[in-house]
This record gives C-alpha cells, sequence and structure tokens, in this order.
C-alpha cells in the first residue's frame, strides 16, 4: 500500500533527477529521512543521511538511546515527544560521541 509519504517521496526523487529540487523540498525531504528506506541510497544522499554505518539516537529526558533503524527510532521519537522533552538525530556516525548538553558537557 502506497502512503501519501511513499508518494511525497517519489515525487522528490524525481524532483532530484529532474536536477530542480528546490531548497525548501530538500529541507521538506530531510524532514522525511526517517521514512526513507535504508538501501535508498539516492534519496539518503540528498537528505544529507551519511554514507555507510549509522545509527539514530533519541534523546528522552537526560538518556540517549540509539537504533539501528531510523523508522523505529523516529517512532520511538513521536511516542515519547508527546510527553518529555525529547530530541531526534537521525544518521549519525556509529563512532560519532553522545552530542553535548546544553553546558557543552558531552553524554
Amino acid at each position: 500500500m502506497t502512503t501519501a509519504t511513499d508518494t511525497r517521496l517519489e515525487y522528490l526523487r524525481g524532483q532530484i533527477r529532474a536536477e530542480s529540487i528546490s531548497w525548501g523540498e530538500l529541507a521538506e525531504l530531510q524532514s522525511l529521512a526517517p521514512y526513507i528506506e535504508e538501501g535508498d541510497v539516492e534519496l539518503l544522499e540528498a537528505a544529507g543521511v551519511p554514507e555507510g554505518l549509522h545509527v539514530s539516537l533519541v534523546r528522552v529526558e537526560n538518556e540517549w538511546h540509539a537504533f539501528s533503524d531510523m523508522r523505529q527510532a523516529w517512532t520511538f521519537y513521536q511516542e515519547w515527544t508527546q510527553y518529555r522533552d525529547c530530541e531526534f538525530l537521525g544518521g549519525v556516525p556509529v563512532d560519532a560521541s553522545l552530542p553535548d548538553d546544553d553546558e557543552g558537557n558531552t553524554r
């Protein structure tokens, strides 16, 4: 079953191939990155997701959770963001350190 998101991703793919994608459409593509299939290099590259091994990180309060599947991470983030202070980081290289907090301390 094709969803509206799938349809939109295919439209954006067409814009990329036609070399006529706008900055706004690129921003939209970045926001849709969690819905791009892991092997879809064309869309992932255009969305700015780094190539190679990467994880998605979700911060709930002060605790980070790592996911190898970006969709799983996005679902987790959407569930928790309703109730707690959350942050989503997709496409983080596996060997990267966790982001700094507001005071510059690496978690």
